[in-house]
């Protein structure tokens, strides 16, 4: 038995042998543990932000009635909801998507139209809303303090409403202040009474929503009576489908970025284990000798594991939360244009006790290891990391399996992968293991091979370097695993995220090609252009401009399925292409533009019809706000950049089934000979006073939606730039830390004759060796593993990327290996100049 003061007395011993060794397995711990808890709050945030809102609006209600279309459905339809049985208290909304400009700036907001009825459900937000907008009576605006900042309004100042085609002004009656709603003050929101959002949107006696609370224990009997009467042209739902559309949206990215911050973990893990276990087999190879019992020395080790996982778990939480705060705070752009998200952090207690779950694996899986070759008789034969890799031994049986067995390893993901893409996220587990397990042999043969080159060399720093490392093995193999590791994330992400934006761009380019000038509402937020507008007065005004050849109009929105939300676009039979001819997958060009235009036919993303098993010419059925409408397959796209899927249509049989004779956007053709710019400004000058609308040009445009929807993979991009920093930071800790505790060898070596110069080469020598052999296996699996990114992208959200080989980013990083080398070895000589006289002195 052994009590709790000796395991303290053992672990201070290692405090004292090697303090900064100690430090840096806590931190490796830390760095895994801070960026799994910022990816897990910055992907719960997204859906919880959205979830805390609806809650906030809706209240009690738990069904809604929703409109298929922007323009929403008759108002006299509240009555007989309101009346139907099991119904305790409705509520009707009109909600339309604004821009609100002040002094200071402007916003994209959602502005809610309701009335007390909204009151009654009891949600916290509409309930404030309500009541500091009683309290005034100089206004009919109501916004939280956070979004009134942002814009520089003042309650009683005027506020521009850009709505539609057309910009209104409205006076800010109150704002609700930050500690009534709490998180929800960060939400893009506004409201008004229901009377003044149906005058601004143009839309009198029209709702988009209303929200329904049923009586006791009747939710579901209310649903499907609501469904029987309105589900065909209607969407009658649980409250928070919209919640679920949007982890839909999210899911993608979340997994991905979660699945990369797990690596991080184990990347942590890793480093602790190597930095801290060369002293730790030592201690338990002499605890061994003087008779302690095993009981006792796993007690030991698991008492170092606790103390190493309740630091780095704690030290991680601070560190995640700084890096959720600064880097995951905005909201990728893509979904933002589609769901009113709010920027809020959202730390729930689930997410932080995961965290530390994780986090306490991850020490206990650094403090196992060192407990397994000892256990196994080596001991007294010196670390095991030693054994594995001493080149003057011929690779022992056990460890030529275990690099055998992670090439095997990467091989039958890889394999796995081309075969079934959805399995390609397993498969790239399967390669990281494969490439850990491959580094103690890789190390070996880097070491024989440095040797025999150092041989040949007629350098002394050379030849001393590689001595040097053969004598640190465990040193060796934390460096390369750890550089492995960095350089396989940086490459697989940065790869993966730059051939998606490649994709975007020229899927962006494609879709603009069909005409020079775009003009619609709503500025960059609506970079859907899913807000419809009155049309028919600019589209004739825009006919007569002399420099104007055609004016065509695009119906587009958003159409909510079961599980996900979908992009429909309605294409004008006119336009020159129907279909961007790089977003076709299945189908030939020529007959699914010619079936387009017949009317019938559509057009849908492949992973849609993958979905419902549809082949090209079968038929299926669309809910549109018309009803079940029957189409046939004339074609497979990729996405047109919403992930979770595109419908094309012809814009004629759009506009009759969604009951809009208005367009969503305006492509303007010029006639021969004239420049975009002075199209465009004659297009301008076109326009009425005071026009919402905004007129790009086709670059313009499209610069516009690459910045927007190349974010769908920016927090993987700033997920490998964390990991890079954190790996970078402990790789050099680990490195000055070599130095400082071999400091009296090398004042010796100074003490015998060796230069300044020759002990920098010996360092860099040494962490350059290690540091370019780790950069080139990570470069080789990094390529790998974007391979298998770009696969699971494709399958999964049809997006149509190519792989382009993430060579000059990989190059870049072995450069910054190569200048991180050269710091250490400049910091190294000063250190050894600080120490010099002393050498020299007892060396005389």
């Amino acid at each position: 038995m052994i009590n709790f003061r000796t395991l303290l007395m053992f672990y201070r011993r290692h405090l004292r042998v090697q303090p900064l060794r100690e430090l840096m397995a806590v931190m490796g711990v830390a760095a895994g543990v801070a960026l799994f808890f910022a990816v897990q709050v910055a992907n719960s945030s997204i859906t919880g932000s959205f979830e805390q809102l609806v809650h906030g609006v809706a209240g009690r209600a738990t069904v809604e009635v929703a409109a298929r279309s922007p323009e929403g459905f008759s108002e006299s339809i509240y009555e007989e909801i309101a009346g139907t049985s099991g119904v305790r208290a409705a509520a009707p909304i009109l909600e339309r998507r604004i821009v609100a400009s002040g002094p200071a700036g402007s916003r994209a907001l959602t502005l809610v139209g309701a009335d007390q009825r909204l009151t009654a459900l009891g949600g916290t937000l509409a309930t404030q809303f309500d009541r500091v907008g009683e309290s005034s009576k100089r206004g009919s605006l109501v916004m939280t303090e956070p979004i009134a900042r942002a814009i520089g309004a003042m309650p009683g100042g005027l506020v521009s409403i850009k709505i539609g085609a057309l910009t209104d002004r409205l006076a800010l009656g109150a704002m609700v202040p930050d500690d009534k709603v709490g998180p929800l003050a960060d939400s893009p929101v506004a409201a008004a009474s229901l009377a003044v959002v149906q005058s601004l949107a143009g839309l009198p006696n029209r709702l988009t929503r209303i929200l329904i609370e049923p009586r006791g224990g009747r939710g579901r009997e209310v649903e499907r009576a609501l469904s029987r009467r309105f589900g065909t042209t209607l969407n009658v739902r649980p409250v928070n489908t919209e919640a679920r559309l949007l982890s839909d949206a999210a899911g993608p990215e979340g997994r991905l970025s979660a699945l990369f911050s797990l690596i991080s973990l184990a990347v942590g893990m890793i480093l602790a284990y190597n930095v801290a276990s060369g002293e730790r087999r030592a201690f338990i190879g002499h605890l061994r000798e003087s008779g302690m019992p095993e009981l006792a020395i796993v007690a030991s080790l698991v008492f170092d594991a606790l103390i190493l996982g309740a630091a780095g778990c704690a030290l991680g939480l601070l560190l995640g939360s700084a890096v959720s705060e600064l880097a995951y705070r905005s909201v990728p752009g893509y979904l933002a244009a589609a769901f009113p998200i709010g920027d809020q952090r959202i730390v729930s207690l689930e997410t932080v006790f995961i965290t530390i779950v994780a986090g306490m694996l991850a020490a206990f899986g650094a403090g196992a290891l060192p407990f397994i070759g000892p256990f196994r008789g080596r001991a007294t034969r010196g670390a095991l990391a030693g054994a594995w890799i001493s080149p003057a031994d011929k690779p022992r049986w056990a460890n030529t399996t275990v690099f055998a067995f992670g090439v095997a390893l990467a091989a039958m993901g890889t394999t796995i992968s081309l075969l079934t893409p959805s399995t390609s996220i397993v498969a790239l587990v399967a390669v990281v293991v494969g490439l850990v397990s491959c580094v103690p042999m890789f190390v070996r043969h880097m070491l024989r091979l440095a040797g025999t080159a150092a041989r040949r060399s007629s350098d002394a720093a050379a030849r001393l370097s590689t001595g040097e490392l053969q004598a640190s093995p465990t040193r060796s193999i934390a460096l390369v695993a750890a550089s492995t590791v960095a350089v396989f994330l940086l490459v697989t992400i940065g790869g993966a995220v730059a051939d998606v934006q490649r994709a975007v761009r020229a899927g962006a380019g494609a879709t603009l090609s069909s005409a020079e000038l775009w003009i619609n509402p709503g500025g960059s937020a609506n970079i859907y252009s899913t807000e419809p507008f009155s049309s028919g007065a600019t589209q004739s005004a825009l006919e007569r401009v002399s420099a104007v050849r055609s004016v065509l109009p695009f119906r587009e929105s958003f159409l909510d399925l079961r599980t996900r939300r979908i992009w429909v676009i309605g294409v004008p039979p006119q336009a020159p292409s129907m279909i961007a001819p790089s977003q076709l997958v299945t189908g030939a060009l020529a007959s699914a533009t010619k079936h387009l235009r017949e009317g019938g036919w559509v057009v849908m993303s492949q992973t849609l019809a993958n979905r419902d098993h549809l082949r090209i010419g079968e038929s299926f059925s669309l809910p549109t706000p018309s009803g079940a409408a029957a189409f046939r397959l004339a074609g497979t796209i990729s996405n047109y950049g919403w992930l979770p899927g595109t419908v094309i249509m012809n814009g004629g049989e759009y506009g009759r089934l969604w009951g809009e004779a208005e367009a969503s956007q305006l492509a303007v053709t010029l006639r021969p000979g004239v420049p975009v710019a002075r199209g465009k400004l004659a297009v301008e000058q076109a326009l009425p006073s005071g026009s919402a609308l905004t007129v790009q040009g086709d670059a313009e445009r499209q610069s516009q939606i690459t910045s927007v929807l190349g974010s769908t993979l920016s927090r993987l991009d700033q997920t490998s730039t964390i990991v890079l920093i954190a790996v970078i930071a402990t790789v050099v800790a680990m490195m000055v830390g070599a130095v400082w505790r071999r400091r009296s060898r090398l004042d010796a070596l100074m003490a015998i004759g060796m230069s300044f110069a020759q002990l920098a080469r010996l360092v860099f020598y040494e962490s350059g060796c290690v540091l370019l052999g780790g950069c080139l296996l990570g470069l080789a699996g990094g390529i790998l593993g974007q391979d298998l990114v770009d696969g699971w992208i494709r399958h999964t959200t049809g997006s149509p990327v190519r792989f382009y080989p993430a060579w000059e980013l990989g190059l870049r990083t072995v450069l910054i290996a190569s200048l991180i080398s050269i710091g250490v070895a400049v910091l190294a000589v000063l250190r050894t100049v600080r120490f010099q006289p002393k050498a020299v002195l007892s060396a005389g």
